[in-house]
């Protein structure tokens, strides 16, 4: 009789130790199981030179963001600055923008207010979006028409004009081109169309605040109501310091029609700003996941703004959607369009526990919910843990304050007494020591062009994983065999570095657990075990600094272990 482990997997809690897969742990802690490969895995945190604490103490820092090729870096107030984002119009857009989730909302910032190559704390921001003005223009005073005459038999004939009445509206128009929606419209004014005229108008509202109006314009149209059309269409641009025009442009020689009615601010409320299939700037406040226009995350109309049955929690964009979690079933919206992308909830109950869970893993994303964790993408959602955690496991090791991230295909997430969990698909879960407790961070993002997670600490300073690090704590402990009363009297071990550490532990009956020495093997030859008898048995494996272990044999002679 002998016992193999050739594969080497996590831990499944919800299954009794004695009914294991031959490859499951018990326990499992600071390993990588690559292909079923035993391996530690240090998960070990590190300064990195592009954050210099030294910058960043103090500065109430709370996540980071690098975002073009030039090492420009950014470090924010808010946790969720993480998912900033470009315009979706770079490389083409001269102003640098950069869009993120500030201290007070939704904001951007512009190459004016940072240097690029350089780190970057805190800049200064505007509001996302340019409110509209808080007064109709007025008509100032009548219009006055060009007067034309005929000749008749004795005396000149006044001719009379072919009127048509017009109505004024304006917006206000940033430095960067941000332009609001309309304001309300003006009492209507009588002009010719056969004529010189002139009509004063009066575009007085304050400009908006915590907008870089410098440079900005009032932008005034006009709508003809000659009984086939009162489109909007450009009349001119005001310097932001003028609030009065003097009407002048002929009737048919307007610009073009107006298309920012309705372009309101991001919502004072919206959370979770992120930038979808690289078109438009998503979010969601109450119960609303809201879009931006398409290309223009400043211009946030009310009719994309989509109402869900449940409270959004958190929003992740994937492939050519998002994804909304929720504090009941999901939802999942597709497509580059924001007037395509509805949200469709996913038939799967699986409310989010913490937004901070929410984790993209590639093609799909991960989160936990008290049923276990949640994989979800395109169109579908299932709890891939069904089947080695319960919700009263979850219950135990979970709550609203969990942090996740994704590192080398694994979901890691911390639990509510301090520990990090990591978690593969078909593996199970492993244990994992930072050496920092999860509630010393606030934040957790992934750089692609360095693949490098950067970890924003509480206290404002930004760590990195020290892949080359050393492990330190690493086991793995086997299922329980259970067998008839016996002893085994070797082992072997086959790995690629020695020595590999292993202990053997047995139980007879109901007794208290035997277990041998910790062996440090040294090579693939057979060990010797001391006597020792017993109904369970298991083993444990502490594998070597930067070495693998393939497999481990117990046998009851020499030949078996061979």
């Amino acid at each position: 009789m002998r016992l193999e482990i050739n594969q080497f997997g996590g831990m499944a809690p919800l299954v009794d130790p004695t009914a294991l897969a031959d490859n499951f742990a018990t326990y499992a802690q600071n390993v990588r199981l690559d292909r079923g490969v035993l391996a530690p895995g240090a998960l070990k945190l590190e300064p990195n030179p592009d954050y210099p604490d030294a910058q960043l103490s103090g500065r109430a820092v709370r996540s980071v963001a690098k975002l073009s090729d030039d090492n420009t870096r950014f470090a924010f107030g808010n946790p969720r600055g993480a998912m900033a984002f470009v315009s979706p119009v770079s490389p083409a857009d001269t102003w640098g923008r950069v869009y993120y989730m500030g201290v007070d909302g939704p904001v951007f910032t512009t190459s004016e207010q940072y240097s690029p190559g350089g780190l970057v704390i805190n800049p200064v921001s505007y509001r996302l979006g340019v409110p509209a003005p808080g007064a109709a223009p007025e008509v100032m005073a009548a219009p006055t028409i060009e007067h034309k005459y005929e000749e008749g038999d004795d005396n000149r004939i006044e001719v009379e004009p072919d009127y048509v009445d017009v109505a004024y509206a304006y917006s206000f128009v940033d430095r960067y081109g941000h332009e609001s929606s309309l304001s309300l419209a003006s009492g209507t004014a009588r002009v010719a169309y056969d004529r010189a005229f002139s009509v004063p108008v009066l575009v007085g509202a304050a400009p908006p605040t915590r907008v870089n109006i410098d440079g900005g314009f009032r932008r005034l149209y006009r709508a003809t109501f000659d009984g086939s059309s009162s489109t909007w269409q450009f009349l001119a641009d005001i310097p932001i310091g003028q609030t009065t025009f003097d009407d002048t442009v002929p009737v048919g020689q307007e610009g073009e029609e107006a298309v920012n009615e309705g372009w309101l601010p991001a919502p004072v409320k919206l959370r979770n700003l992120c930038l979808v299939a690289s078109a438009f700037a998503a979010g969601y406040f109450d119960n609303y996941v809201c879009y931006s226009e398409l290309k223009l995350p400043h211009a946030w109309p009310a009719e994309l703004q989509y109402p869900i049955k449940y409270t959004p929690k958190g929003l992740m964009p994937l492939l050519n959607g998002v994804l909304i979690v929720t504090n009941g079933r999901p939802y999942w919206a597709e497509g580059s369009d924001p007037y395509s992308a509805i949200p469709r909830e996913l038939p799967i109950n699986a409310p989010c526990v913490s937004s901070e869970s929410v984790v993209d893993m590639g093609d799909y994303a991960m989160y936990v919910s008290f049923d276990g964790l949640v994989a979800a993408g395109p169109g579908q959602a299932e709890v891939i843990t069904s089947e080695i955690v319960d919700r009263a496991y979850m219950e135990s090791l979970v709550d609203e304050n969990c942090k996740a991230f994704a590192f080398n295909g694994r979901y890691v997430f911390s639990t509510k007494n301090g520990r990090w969990m990591g978690f593969v698909p078909k593996q199970g879960f492993v244990e994992y020591d930072f050496g920092y407790a999860p509630d010393e961070f606030s934040a957790v993002s992934f750089n692609v062009r360095d693949n490098k997670h950067f970890f924003a600490f509480s206290d404002g300073t930004v760590r990195t994983i020290d892949t080359d690090g050393e492990a330190t704590n690493v086991q793995w402990l086997s299922k329980h065999w259970r067998t008839p009363p016996a002893s085994f009297s070797c082992f072997c071990v086959e790995a690629d570095t020695y020595p590999v550490g292993v202990m053997v532990r047995c139980q007879y009956l109901s007794q208290e657990w035997q277990e041998t020495p910790l062996f440090e093997v040294s090579g693939p030859h057979i060990q010797r075990l001391p006597v020792m008898t017993g109904g369970l048995w298991q083993v444990v494996i502490k594998p070597p600094q930067g070495g693998r272990v393939y497999r481990v044999i117990l046998g009851q002679s020499g030949r078996e272990v061979q």
